[in-house]
């Protein structure tokens, strides 16, 4: 066996073409990372508006519902009881907030900016009987308009002129 001398054939990486690879790697791993903070950085945007429009599609649905099953819809301060055969609920209206109750059970919130309401009342003796719910908020900077139309049958008229 022979030693290497000093002009030996032996192949190898030289200093600087290490160095050339260490750049580009760390180039190659900036860029994932880069690529991988703006990517998920957008799904987290999108994520939290899936979630606060899904807030508001739930909160609609159950308006529509309840204002579709309950025979009575009463306003109180600022908040809505609707009372109906099987169950009973309550939306509170609050600064930038509404709750919603279901037989003081279940809590769900659906924060709004600026939101602001307007009712068409139907006044029978001490109560007043909501007819028309018109919700106003911002949503994303957007403007967000919510309407409900609760019907009165002609038997629930009578009922609510023998309650005074």
């Amino acid at each position: 066996m022979q030693k290497p001398g000093p002009k030996s054939n032996l192949k190898a990486f030289t200093i600087a073409e290490l160095l050339v690879v260490m750049i580009l790697s760390s180039i190659v791993i900036i860029t994932i990372y880069f690529c991988h903070s703006v990517v998920f950085g957008y799904f987290n945007t999108y994520r939290d508006q899936f979630s606060s429009m899904n807030s508001v599609y739930q909160f609609n649905s159950r308006m529509k519902n309840l204002c579709e099953t309950s025979d009575y819809v009463i306003a109180e301060d600022s908040s809505l009881r609707f009372i109906g055969p099987k169950k009973n609920a309550t939306v509170y209206f609050s600064a930038g907030n509404i709750i919603y109750t279901e037989d003081y059970s279940s809590h769900d919130t659906l924060p709004l900016i600026q939101s602001s309401f307007k009712l068409g009342i139907n006044k029978q003796g001490n109560l007043m009987y909501v007819d028309n719910i018109h919700i106003s908020a911002l949503l994303f900077g957007e403007p967000l308009n919510l309407s409900y139309e609760k019907n009165y049958s002609s038997e629930q008229f009578m009922l609510m002129s023998q309650k005074e």
